[in-house]
């Protein structure tokens, strides 16, 4: 999947119909780190650079301070960042007095502005944001580096076929206009969740076809069991009936006693299933994720 420099998002930003809004963002890799000078020791941390929509689009906000604005895009906006809620907590201590200081990010000075929501994890293993001005003016203008990652949403009433179509053509405007670094590069548009998902989607529904044929066969033994102890407390039933009591009563004791039973059962599988689920994500794939739609 193909990723597109800053002019040539501001192209498609701008010139399309199709997406009611749009933002990108810089996929760093681990390797490729930023050095945070943090309050009391330096720290290497993984980080992207983002549009100031990039947030929004997502439908995430910070759990403190707020997001990236439009005029820190600019070159001459103010340097900020954010920093991801682990990061907030194992660097800065959960400290207030930390927020709206100014740190070192490799050797310049950012003042720390808002903290994301715990869980909020995207780039994976990202730990610190920077709005797009971080580049520079000589990096605002790069057509060379084709390093960013897009995201659309699109509007009502418009297809994917529609959003890849429509920015193909802008995509092929660009390619005459700037030929030397945009001729050889096509743009492919398709959902998130088959972006980040692709690769184990196969495997998932597999595993839900399976988790679904154990449940069945649990819930076939439970009711054998039910019907089971229903036949062992036969004469239990009867002899309660000769001494008067009627069905209605009969049936009301069974289902006092079948709601105690579900309610007990629930809380056991309830508690069963988190660790379960911690435990199988901890032995998964790194990054099984969830999305919108996303171009590139």
């Amino acid at each position: 999947m193909a990723a597109s420099p800053i002019p040539d998002y501001l192209a498609w930003k701008g010139q399309n119909t199709v997406f009611e809004e749009t933002a990108a963002y810089f996929l760093v890799k681990a390797s490729n780190d930023i050095v945070l000078g943090g309050p009391s020791a330096t720290e290497r941390e993984r980080y992207s650079t983002v549009t100031n929509s990039f947030f929004t689009i997502l439908g995430v906000q910070p759990a403190i301070g707020h997001g990236f604005s439009a005029s820190d895009e600019l070159p001459s906006g103010e340097r900020v960042f954010l920093v991801s809620d682990a990061l907030w907590r194992s660097v800065f201590g959960v400290d207030p007095r930390a927020l709206y200081k100014n740190y070192l990010l490799q050797g310049e000075s950012y003042t720390l502005t808002s903290v994301m929501p715990p869980g909020f994890d995207f780039p994976k293993g990202c730990g610190i944001w920077l709005p797009i001005s971080a580049l520079g003016e000589s990096g605002l203008r790069d057509r060379v580096s084709h390093g960013y990652y897009v995201l659309g949403r699109l509007r009502s009433g418009a297809n994917l076929s529609q959003a890849e179509a429509q920015i193909e053509t802008i995509q092929d405007g660009l390619a005459k206009a700037y030929q030397n670094t945009d001729a050889d590069w096509h743009v492919r548009a398709q959902p998130l969740l088959n972006e980040i998902v692709g690769d184990v989607q196969t495997s998932l529904l597999v595993l839900l076809g399976a988790v679904g044929f154990i449940l069945l066969i649990a819930c076939s033994n439970a009711v054998n069991l039910m019907l089971a102890r229903a036949l062992v407390r036969e004469k239990e039933f009867a002899i309660r009936s000769a001494l008067g009591a009627d069905p209605v009563r009969l049936l009301r004791q069974n289902l006092t006693e079948t709601f105690v039973l579900v309610c007990i059962s629930v809380i056991f599988a309830v508690a069963l299933a988190k660790w379960g689920f911690e435990l199988t994500v901890s032995l998964g794939p790194p990054c099984i994720c969830r999305g919108s739609n996303r171009f590139a």
